[in-house]
């Protein structure tokens, strides 16, 4: 059984009930990155979206600073958004928020709650993003440029012939999955919305995202099958699934394999470039060490499953130094009650642990949830670009399976939750700690 093409299929809980109306749906028009077209406050702190762009963040208003995503970040490559891909298939596969290039966004419809505290990314097909010059999958480009200098007669590098494939581009770029996504203000709210207990009593947003498999393999990921960056030997898992579905599931070229997944906030290094970054070596506020940021990349892993990796026969996971909590801030002081720090918080909560789920297809359960996870770590990027900074989270899991090998009425998706925070580095980690204990 297969859904259509605007993911009807949702979960049917107060976030996922909204019916999708193809009318107002493109999966590639080309448009300014830089407009946002809804916005939500928590405090004096503020976020702004783009529906021309998925839904993905373009505009966060620190008070004192005002808007730290500029012209470097405003680009629908760019900005704040998750990202999924895989080692199979050559980490070209890549259903994204926002759409295929930095100029061409994917329309989608926001719907803001009544009292404007919450929004949500109504669930509509994940667009592929087209690559940074590594594989020129797209043969049509009636809908956007794809911005790759042509190979003399060949117009792409999938080794398929689509010159008369019906839907062009469209057919070409969107994905087997589907994205959906809301941004809630937290302060304020107790633990009825998360697993802590106490009230939250700083500006807090929170991000909570899903890509479904929800189509049948099609063309889209046969072009990447197909094409020469499609590795079934470095993506080589013995077997995809934990517990459920039951049974071994080795993986296959329709699966995706050894998934890498990011979620990251990128901001113009003109506007704001904070001098210090704190992590968390302990559940303590005097756990918190601060470091001088420099134009080199900081990890630090917070989870890491040696057994999980066993089945993985061609790659190796990269491993980090290692602290306890899945939380930094970023800040121009280590004076722990300076205001003006940002805190990123990727919790270990059930949604985030448990981060891949099959859900039936008729009713919207959770058929199963499983922790796949092989790492996951805090990367903080001071000179992602010499203009631009990339502060987030990565991680890796071993893979979520096509629909074709689970039964007719389900299908996975892989699922995260995220928080930004505001305030100083001793509200930051008090409050993260009321989200989420470590």
């Amino acid at each position: 059984m297969s859904v259509n093409l605007f993911g009807e299929s949702s979960l049917k809980d107060a976030t996922h009930n909204i019916v999708s109306n193809p009318d107002w749906f493109t999966v590639v028009q080309p448009s300014d990155g830089s407009v946002t077209t809804h916005q939500i406050s928590s405090g004096a702190f503020k976020l702004g979206i783009s529906d021309k762009g998925g839904g993905y963040i373009n505009q966060l208003i620190l008070p004192g600073k005002g808007d730290v995503m500029g012209p470097e970040t405003d680009r629908f490559g760019r900005g704040g958004q998750s990202s999924i891909r895989d080692v199979m298939h050559g980490g070209r596969y890549n259903p994204t928020q926002a759409g295929f290039s930095d100029q061409a966004g994917t329309v989608c419809k926001v719907v803001a709650s009544q009292d404007g505290s919450k929004l949500t990314v109504v669930p509509r097909p994940c667009c592929l993003f087209r690559g940074d010059n590594k594989f020129d999958f797209t043969e049509w480009e009636n809908l956007a440029n794809d911005n790759y200098r042509e190979r003399g007669t060949e117009k792409d590098w999938d080794t398929i012939d689509e010159s008369k494939l019906p839907g062009k581009q469209a057919t070409e770029v969107t994905s087997e999955f589907d994205y959906f996504c809301t941004y809630e203000d937290q302060l304020g709210s107790t633990g009825l919305t998360f697993e802590g207990t106490d009230e939250i009593t700083i500006p807090t947003i929170r991000h909570y995202y899903e890509y479904r498999y929800v189509r049948d393999p099609g063309h889209c990921i046969l072009q990447h099958v197909k094409g020469p960056l499609f590795n079934p030997k470095a993506g080589a898992v013995t077997d995809l699934s934990v517990a459920n579905p039951t049974g071994v599931h080795k993986a296959g070229a329709n699966d995706m394999s050894i998934v890498t997944f990011s979620m990251s906030i990128r901001m113009d290094r003109s506007i704001w470039s904070p001098k210090y970054m704190g992590i968390v070596d302990g559940p303590n506020l005097d756990d918190l060490r601060f470091s001088a940021r420099s134009d080199k990349a900081s990890a630090y892993q917070f989870h890491n499953n040696p057994e999980l990796a066993e089945r993985l026969t061609g790659y190796k996971v990269k491993k980090s130094d290692s602290i306890q909590a899945p939380l930094y801030i970023l800040s121009d002081s280590t004076d722990m009650d300076q205001e003006g720090a940002l805190g990123l918080y990727y919790p270990n909560s059930e949604i985030n642990e448990c981060s891949v789920i099959g859900v039936d297809r008729l009713d919207g359960s959770v058929a199963y949830k499983e922790d796949r996870r092989l790492y996951v770590k805090l990367l903080d990027t001071p000179q992602r670009t010499s203009k631009m900074q990339w502060c987030g989270f990565r991680g890796q899991v071993l893979g979520i399976l096509n629909p074709l090998r689970l039964p007719a009425n389900q299908y996975e998706a892989f699922r995260g939750e995220f928080y930004l925070l505001y305030g100083s580095p001793r509200e930051i980690i008090n409050n993260a700690q009321r989200i989420q204990t470590f």
